[in-house]
């Protein structure tokens, strides 16, 4: 599979996820993820990252330093950071203003319940206002 069927496919799949529930730490469709789990999962669809293993946002963004591109496009992943620079969240741009992740939870939102309560789930959101973005990454760019 190319770089474009593969982009294509994660994209897909990532739509197919719309409505999923966060849950910290979660790296399962079915039971739940987090931002770094949803992207990871993506991921490993299409052999970007190997089948076993585990990153947080942070380590997504060290791993893919020499896949950073200036501008957000369909497929990049877009990093938001703390005020220290540090990573805290990762999620798919669907374009250049939207993107797709698995977001509002937090370290309290350990089951579907809690989920419901904070509308945690995957969902689709304009990037403006939501933080600091510390960079683009191109996962499928080839180097």
């Amino acid at each position: 599979m190319n770089a474009v069927h593969k982009r294509k496919f994660v994209m897909d799949l990532a739509w197919k996820m719309y409505g999923t529930p966060y849950l910290w730490g979660g790296d399962d469709p079915l039971g739940g993820l987090d931002c770094s789990g949803l992207v990871v999962e993506l991921l490993k669809s299409v052999g970007l990252l190997p089948l076993h293993g585990d990153w947080t946002a942070n380590d997504l963004w060290e791993r893919y330093q020499d896949k950073v591109v200036d501008k957000p496009a369909y497929g990049c992943l877009v990093f938001l950071q703390y005020s220290n620079g540090h990573v805290r969240h990762v999620e798919l741009c669907w374009d250049d203003e939207i993107s797709i992740g698995a977001s509002s939870g937090d370290r309290s939102t350990r089951n579907i319940e809690r989920a419901i309560e904070q509308n945690a789930y995957v969902k689709f959101r304009p990037r403006e206002g939501r933080g600091k973005i510390k960079g683009f990454v191109d996962p499928f760019k080839v180097s």
